[in-house]
């Protein structure tokens, strides 16, 4: 049940970072929109609640430090996004955000394909 509700706030998370980043190619005026980051933040604190209650063994273990680095990397990402160089500097940093997100989303499959072993 958890793995579903994180899918869903990960799903979420998706659309929000592609929803500023198209507000920025079509903005001229702001190259930083404030991203939602309680709603980002919330993410981040259920997949860590997620994690911390898997069953540790050397396979889990691996899988859950991969997810936690992935999933903690989005917030500081964004972080970045605040003091952007230029509109092109933004772009790049969302893009990567948009990375990780995905690649959360495949660690929290892993966790997932883990579980129904």
């Amino acid at each position: 049940m958890l793995l579903i509700i994180s899918l869903y706030f990960n799903y979420q998370i998706n659309l929000k970072i592609k929803t500023i980043q198209d507000k920025t190619k079509k903005s001229d005026n702001s190259a930083n929109p404030a991203p939602n980051e309680d709603s980002v933040e919330d993410f981040i604190k259920k997949v860590i609640n997620l994690a911390s209650k898997i069953p540790q063994n050397p396979v889990s273990e691996s899988i859950i430090n991969q997810l936690i680095k992935t999933v903690t990397s989005i917030g500081s990402i964004l972080i970045w996004t605040k003091n952007p160089k230029s509109r092109r500097d933004f772009q790049y940093k969302i893009g990567i955000c948009l990375k990780k997100v995905q690649e959360t989303e495949y660690w929290l499959k892993m966790v997932f394909f883990f579980s129904l072993n």
